[in-house]
C-alpha cells in the first residue's frame, strides 16, 4: 500500500509539472495533460469530501 501511495504522489508531481509547463506553451505538454487528465479527472473533489468528513 505504501509502494502505490508513493507512486502516485510521483504521477501527480509528473502531472502537476506537465500542467505547468503547458500553461507556459511548451512544445507537446499540452497534448500530455490532455492524455492524463481523465487519469486525475475528479481527484481533487475526493479530497475535499475526505476533508469535510
Amino acid at each position: 500500500m505504501e509502494a502505490g501511495s508513493e507512486g502516485y504522489t510521483a504521477a501527480l508531481v509528473a502531472y502537476s509539472a506537465l500542467k505547468t509547463a503547458a500553461s507556459l506553451n511548451q512544445p507537446g505538454a499540452q497534448a500530455a495533460v490532455t492524455k492524463l487528465e481523465p487519469r486525475f479527472a475528479g481527484q481533487s473533489k475526493a479530497k475535499a469530501k475526505l476533508a469535510k468528513a
